[in-house]
This record gives C-alpha cells, structure tokens and sequence, in this order.
C-alpha cells in the first residue's frame, strides 16, 4: 500500500513507494529534474522545471532519491499529452521527454550541455543549436528489443530490469513493424532473454538478426557503407548525413596530413577525411570492436591513403610521434584521462570531437583547455529527440 508524506511534514522519511507533493527545479543531466523534499534532493521524471507535482519514489539512496510524476498539480506551459501509453504508464525507459514540447526539449539539452561545461568543465560556453528536421518520432532506424519469456519483443522501464513486452514504439522507424516481429519470435524456441536488434537499410528494408548476421546497406553523400546489425551505426535517419556535413564544415583537413579518426567504428568519418587528405596524405582508423573493424577493412580494402587498425585507443597513441589533426568520436565514457593526455603529448593542431554525453565532453574538454587547446565552436545536434541524449560536435584547435 502507498504512503501519502506531506511534504510539509519535518520529520518525514522517505521509503520506496512513498508519494509526495514537489516543486520541481532545474533539469539535470540524465533525464530528469531536480525537486527537494525535507532535505532530500530528488531526481523526478516526467516533470518540467516549475511545475508542481505529485512523485512516487522509486529508489532511495543515502544522499537522493529517484522517483516519477504521478499527478500534475501545476502544469508547465511546455507539457503536452505523451504519444506512448508506456511512457504514461512508466512502463518503458526508452523516452525521456515525450511529456514536453520538442522545442522545449531543445532548449533544455542546450542547457544541460552549457551547465555541464560550466560546472563540470569551468568553461563558460553555451552551444549553437543544430536545426534537425522532424517532429520528434519514428526517428530510429536501430532499436535493441529483449525476448520476453512469452516470446515477444520487451523494453526495460527506466532504471528497471522488468520487463514490458510491447506492441508499438512511437520513435521507431515506420517501417519497423512490431506485431509483425513479435510473430517470427513466437514461431521461435528458447529465444526468452535474447536480445533482439532491428535496423533499416538505406532502402527501407527491415533487417532483423535472430540469431544470425545481417548486413545493412547505407548511402551517405554518396559514399556506401556496408554496415552489419552488430556494428554501430548512428540510430537517428538524419544523423549520418548531418555528421558528415559538421566534419565537412569544421574538420581543416588539407592534402598531405595525417589524421586519426579515433573510435571510428565502421569508418563513417574516415570516408570523408581521406578526400581531404587525399593519396599523398594518411588516415589512420582506430577501432576496438572487432565488428565495426571486419566492417572498415572491408570498405577501405583498395583505399591505399587508408589505414585499419584495430587497437584500444590509448594503446594505439603511446606508439606515435606525430598526427596533424584527431577525429574523437568515444563512447558515452568519453575519451578519459590517459586518452586526453597522450593528445596532449602529440599536440595535434585540430581535434574535432563528437560525443553522445555532456559530462564526459566536459571533463575532457577542462583537460584540453588547461593544455592550451581552445573551444572554437560547440554545435548540438538533437539525433535522439524524445530522450535525454544529445549529440555534442566540439572543435578544439591549439597554435604550435
């Protein structure tokens, strides 16, 4: 049974299940918002800043709690009506923001990325947003399903290991048909906990693995990527394309450079740096993830100012001596600090780099500026709308 607190009560204690009444704050990184309650710093979902809200709690912790709205007392002027019954009903993590306006959205995860610069960082920047065109749904074209043990495709709520099996997903690509999947699974033994991936090709063609290797065709500015379901590829429909036009823009590459292209995955970036440099200049790739890696070597088997390595990053970098610019594209870990300080040591006069998570941008970014490196610009792209996740392209240069 749920216990009301009023939250006007001193000596209340929170426990997991407790419902009580908030005014809520300023957005945080991570997808949610900042409320207190008898000193207690909560992070809400579901809610926008100002609003007052009724939060059940879903974890304590011995400095914070977690929780979701339940009932809106006092409603932003932002808040809309969620497209998706399981985000109503808190049913699955994979939104974050389907309750607020897309525009509203925006303006949010331009502020998380400037506090996050600022706070974690010490650099005082605020962001250029990128335009992306859409409203906000069925942007993906790579979703990552559990089988359910009734055989059907599941989603996790947020910060849950439950699972919710599920008919439709307003941010999957159209073309992605769930019942339609559901009915293979079921046609299936034994598939209960296997993680199930589907991705559109560049011709709209669904591709689903179930337990076999898949292979996905895409064509960006006229490059062809051969990509398999393993091997990452950006989700959002636009996102390639929009990339490559910021590379395109801001990565200085001449004739005759070396340039690495670090966590280059597949070799999206690499494609394009290797114009710039062209035969009598080198691109040196390096990846970990030994799909992406058969991935490039495939692509750029005959592309002689290409080269593929499949090395740890850090590793790779400790036996150079010289690289004239740097493509960063980490995972949401960011590059780090044994990472950062081997660019420091081979002062690259460019780094361009890409990254899915303001924190880590941040922390990395206060290493570079003590190093003497500037932030020439700083553009976000919102490739994953709906979610709290948002694309960062800072560009870095450094006079030596």
């Amino acid at each position: 049974m749920l216990r009301f607190v009023m939250s006007d009560s001193p000596a209340s204690k929170l426990s997991e299940g407790d419902r009580v009444e908030v005014e809520v704050g300023v957005i945080a990184h991570g997808g949610h918002f900042i409320a207190h309650h008898d000193g207690m710093t909560i992070f809400v979902r579901g809610a926008d800043t100002g609003e007052q809200v009724l939060v059940e709690i879903d974890e304590i912790t011995k400095k914070i709690a977690r929780g979701h709205t339940v009932e809106v007392k006092r409603a932003s002027k932002n808040r809309v009506t969620p497209r998706c019954q399981y985000f109503i009903d808190n049913a699955c993590g994979g939104c974050d923001f389907q309750h607020l306006t897309i525009e509203h959205q925006r303006e949010l995860k331009v502020r998380v990325v400037a506090d996050s610069m600022k706070r974690i960082g010490g650099i005082d920047f605020t962001p250029e947003l990128v335009p992306v065109p859409g409203d906000g749904f069925h942007w993906r074209t790579r979703m990552d399903f559990i089988a359910s043990p009734g055989g059907r495709l599941a989603m996790h709520p947020a910060r849950s290991s439950l699972l919710t099996e599920i008919s439709e997903c307003a941010i999957a690509g159209r073309e992605i048909e769930i019942d339609q999947i559901n009915n293979d699974l079921e046609q299936r033994r034994g598939a209960w906990g296997e993680r199930i991936r589907v991705g559109i090709d560049g011709s709209k063609k669904i591709h689903t693995a179930l337990g076999k290797r898949a292979r996905l065709t895409h064509d960006v500015h006229g490059e062809i990527f051969e990509v398999s379901l393993e091997s990452f590829w950006q989700p959002h429909h636009l996102a390639a394309e929009m990339l490559v036009r910021e590379l395109q823009q801001t990565l200085a590459g001449e004739k005759g450079e070396r340039i690495f292209d670090l966590y280059g995955g597949v070799g999206l970036f690499t494609a394009f740096i290797s114009t710039m440099v062209g035969d009598e200049g080198e691109v040196i790739l390096v990846e970990s993830d030994k799909s992406s890696i058969k991935d490039a070597q495939r692509k750029f088997a005959s592309r002689e100012s290409v080269r593929v390595i499949e090395s740890d990053v850090k590793k790779f970098l400790s036996g150079q001596s010289h690289v004239d610019r740097v493509v960063l594209d980490p995972p949401r870990t960011g590059a780090g600090t044994l990472v950062i300080k081997e660019l420091i040591r081979l002062l690259p006069k460019q780094i361009l780099y890409i990254s899915c998570d303001p924190a880590t941008l941040a922390r990395d970014a206060k290493e570079l500026v003590a190093a003497g490196y500037t932030i020439e610009s700083l553009r976000i792209l919102d490739l994953f709308p709906n979610t709290e996740h948002v694309e960062s392209v800072a560009n870095f240069i450094i006079d030596r």
